[in-house]
């Protein structure tokens, strides 16, 4: 995943835990949460995310917690806890 969109909501490239995401809806709902990642790659402008669909609006940290249930490899090696944004 290319970082477009934690430069398109213009979130500051800091490896921090801090989890940003957005929403959309064809016929249902999708997720794309998404977060700066130096875990793997040093380099600037390094990210990871999950994209998530099946799960209402209002469900948006139901779905968080599937994506890293599902993903626990990516968790697990993330140097400081992930935390959902408002």
């Amino acid at each position: 995943m290319d970082s477009g969109l934690l430069e398109n909501g213009k979130h500051e490239d800091v490896y921090d835990g801090r989890v940003f995401w957005t929403c959309g809806r064809t016929n249902d709902c999708w997720f794309a949460f998404f977060w700066w990642d130096n875990s793997v790659d040093s380099r600037k402008g390094s990210n990871s995310g999950f994209y998530v669909r099946g799960f209402p609006f209002e469900e948006r940290e139901a779905a968080f917690e599937f994506a890293c249930a599902a993903y626990p490899g990516v968790i697990s090696r993330q140097k400081q806890p992930l935390s959902l944004q408002p």
